[in-house]
């Protein structure tokens, strides 16, 4: 316990010296700006180390702490909060995680903000380079016990919702009593959730269909109205199912279309439900390499299981992806090979299939918000998810599908009872079979209808079909016995044997063929090496061998001790290997360990939007108390407002650095002025504008631009300046004269230039 206590307290000493010295490190001219706005004009001669000795003092009174956090907005405690739990928080990760909640401009000049109320600072990491925002460690005490993991990643509050749902939901895998239709109110619809009688189904169907898609994927119009008879208000979920299942080689396109790879579908099946349904989801989002197709797959499985009860809103669970995304990036030792980068090392997938990168390299685009945006839709698709009520700002509440349910594959409590044999060779198979045991069952079987249930149908096509994949007659009899346990009808047994003896009458054979003179001594069927590798005796001294390729036929012939044999031509390559990834079990991020709360001894907490403004109305009249020249007025009025005065000691004129920081309307030659100035201080540029304003930039850029001016041309009637835009870095032109606004925007006070 004294050596936890003191490990807390060397950190604490630590991470305060480490904000000294950021404080150091300032710009001269930002930093005496900063101790004038807190503690009062600075008398020569000066100390840095004694001004940050009194800038700490101001911040451990008490009455200037419980000010600071009374002053505290719920989106105030939302940065701070993410910038606590998104390890080594940067601008960019955290314009990431907020993205779709704030501009990048919003965001920067929140950050901005928080960093003048002392309240985050900025340095960079010895190891990385990169800026690195924290919060100040001498307000830690009083501000972790506000901050919270669902602060960011709020649970969804629908608009209305039956007092008698949520109890049901909780006991939801004990209660086998409750009614269907309670259960359809609260559960996936049976038509949106992929289970192993749909996916074996859809099997079924492309193994007897094989020509179902155009050139781009999509079905074909016919195949289309087929599958709406067979599979009734699913249309959308077949769709990404024919997608994940060509990224898995699960079927594989040939000259006469698409068929089942049942060796690759057999690997498949022995992974459990939830994984295969993840696996199914990655693959319905985009093709990748190994080592991609499982950091994306092990992505989808921990958002899964870090889902609450209540659901979150679709931004807030996107938001959860980019969250863990972060988080895996570094483990609690603070190691930089996170939890993503070892689970690739453990399984030798690092680098398999998309190339090696850096640790600080950026995330690839697939598992950005755009990309968890596409993983989020397959997951609707198949169920996974699914949207359980709305909030009262019309947003759709997605919540996880029946996790005891899915996770536990209940693959002791398989009926062995599940096939209806109907006299015209119809065959009802009921759900809660696994995919293991159904892929045996669907080589022979034709999909009909499927619904609650599947009606498929044997006949001769599909008996044929189940023969030229290597079953025989009583392979498929036998199958039939071990999932009913009635007779089989005698006219169906016949009807097998029959149709196995018109596919016996002839075979056609593709492969190695060796061929041996009578007299040979050494290559003969009684041969002890070449007597298992020969699959059809097709003639005297005439053998099909099982060999794949011409690799193998060689190794073969040189154990047998034969050295004569000439060239061999190839023949056509297998199927690819079977090979799916083990997923980690799904980590909850609500319970990992070292989020616990907080006890908040100091007793502060976040004011009201009333006391707030009880506390600007007083500070504006002390101002407007004071005898004061407009341009000093205005800058301590901006200030009551950035929330940067906690008491009226800090309402000094002499504190005030006058300076024109933003032109607007027709102020031209004030916005010019304002844009060489940030192009001479390399700062940042905020401009109001509209479309008419851009030149080759695209429509979906926010009305207020944030970036770095790169150069000014001036025209007879306008200017244009060129901006390297955050947080992208793509370049676009805009006019000085149509611009609303432009305003000169700092970067960090603690790592930014003099603007």
């Amino acid at each position: 316990m004294m050596r936890s206590l003191s490990s807390a307290s060397d950190k604490h000493i630590k991470d305060v010296l480490e904000w000294r010295e950021s404080l150091t490190l300032m710009p001269d001219s930002l930093f005496f700006e900063l101790m004038r706005m807190y503690i009062g004009e600075i008398k020569t001669p000066y100390n840095k180390q004694k001004l940050i000795e009194d800038l700490g003092a101001f911040l451990r009174k008490e009455e200037n702490r419980k000010k600071l956090i009374t002053l505290l907005s719920d989106t105030d405690v939302r940065i701070i909060s993410a910038v606590h739990f998104i390890p080594s928080s940067t601008r960019e990760k955290l314009a990431a995680f907020f993205s779709g909640v704030f501009s990048f401009a919003a965001l920067h000049d929140r950050l901005f903000n928080l960093e003048e109320r002392l309240i985050l600072y900025c340095i960079a990491d010895k190891d990385t380079g990169k800026t690195v925002i924290k919060i100040n460690p001498l307000l830690k005490d009083i501000l972790l016990p506000l901050l919270g993991l669902k602060i960011l990643l709020p649970e969804a509050v629908p608009a209305s919702i039956a007092q008698s749902v949520r109890p049901e939901i909780n006991n939801l895998a004990a209660d086998s009593q409750l009614s269907f239709k309670r259960r359809r109110d609260i559960e996936p619809s049976a038509r949106t959730k992929l289970t192993p009688l749909l996916l074996s189904s859809f099997l079924s169907f492309i193994a007897a269909n094989g020509d179902v898609c155009k050139a781009d994927g999509s079905f074909k119009k016919k195949v289309q109205e087929t599958l709406d008879g067979i599979f009734p208000g699913r249309t959308e979920t077949l769709k990404y199912l024919i997608r994940s299942c060509i990224n898995l080689s699960l079927v594989s396109e040939g000259k006469k279309g698409f068929s089942v790879d049942f060796t690759r579908c057999k690997a498949f099946a022995e992974l459990s439900e939830i994984e295969q349904t993840v696996c199914l989801c990655v693959a319905a989002s985009g093709l990748f390499g190994r080592g991609d197709f499982k950091k994306q797959a092990q992505l989808l499985f921990d958002i899964f299981s870090s889902l609450p009860e209540a659901g979150f809103t679709r931004g807030v669970l996107v938001r959860s992806g980019v969250f863990i995304l972060m988080s895996a990036e570094e483990d609690e030792t603070g190691s930089s090979k996170g939890r993503f980068s070892k689970m690739l090392e453990n399984s030798g997938m690092q680098g398999v299939g998309d190339g090696e990168r850096s640790e600080n390299e950026d995330l690839p685009e697939y598992l950005s918000s755009s990309g968890i945006e596409r993983l989020v839709d397959a997951a609707l698709a198949f169920g996974l998810f699914y949207v359980r009520s709305k909030t009262s700002a019309g947003e759709d509440i997605v919540s996880a599908g029946l996790k005891s349910e899915i996770i536990s594959g209940n693959k002791e409590n398989e009926p062995s009872d599940t096939l209806l044999i109907g006299s015209d060779f119809s065959v009802t198979v009921m759900n809660g079979l696994t995919l293991a045991r159904l892929l045996p069952l669907i080589k022979f079987l034709d999909i009909q209808k499927f619904d609650s249930v599947a009606v498929f149908s044997i006949n001769r096509r599909s008996v044929l079909r189940a023969l030229d994949n290597g079953l025989s007659a009583n392979d498929i009899i036998s199958e039939i016995k071990k999932n009913t346990s009635y007779d089989i009808p005698q006219n169906l047994r016949f009807s097998i044997e029959d149709w196995n003896a018109v596919f016996s009458s002839a075979v056609l054979y593709g492969g190695y063929v060796l061929k041996v003179n009578g007299d040979n001594k050494i290559l003969n069927e009684k041969n002890p090496i070449l007597k298992p590798h020969i699959k059809e005796t097709l003639a005297p001294g005439v053998f099909l061998l099982d060999a794949k390729n011409a690799d193998e036929v060689q190794a073969l012939m040189d154990k047998c001790g034969v050295d004569f044999i000439g060239r061999i031509r190839e023949a056509e390559q297998s199927s690819l290997s079977a090979v799916f990834p083990t997923l980690s079990a799904g980590v909850n991020i609500f319970k990992k360990e070292g989020e616990k709360d907080i006890k908040n001894e100091a007793g502060f907490k976040c004011g009201t939007e009333e006391e707030r403004a009880s506390f600007f109305i007083k500070m504006r009249s002390e101002l407007n108390a004071l005898s004061l020249e407009n341009e000093q007025r205005e800058g301590l009025e901006e200030r009551i407002r950035r929330k940067i005065v906690l008491n009226s000691s800090q309402l000094r004129a002499n504190s005030v650095r006058i300076e024109k920081k933003e032109a607007r309307g027709m102020d031209f030659t004030g916005k010019i002025r304002i844009v060489e100035r940030a192009m001479s201080a390399r700062c940042m540029l905020e401009i109001g504008t509209n479309k008419e304003n851009m030149q080759g930039i695209h429509d979906t850029v926010p009305p207020r631009i944030l970036g770095i001016p790169l150069s000014l041309e001036k025209q007879s009637h306008d200017a244009f300046v060129r901006l390297k835009l955050e947080p992208d870095g793509n370049e676009a032109v805009f006019s000085v004269g149509q611009a609303e606004f432009i305003k000169l925007i700092r970067g960090s006070i603690f790592m930014g230039e003099v603007c």
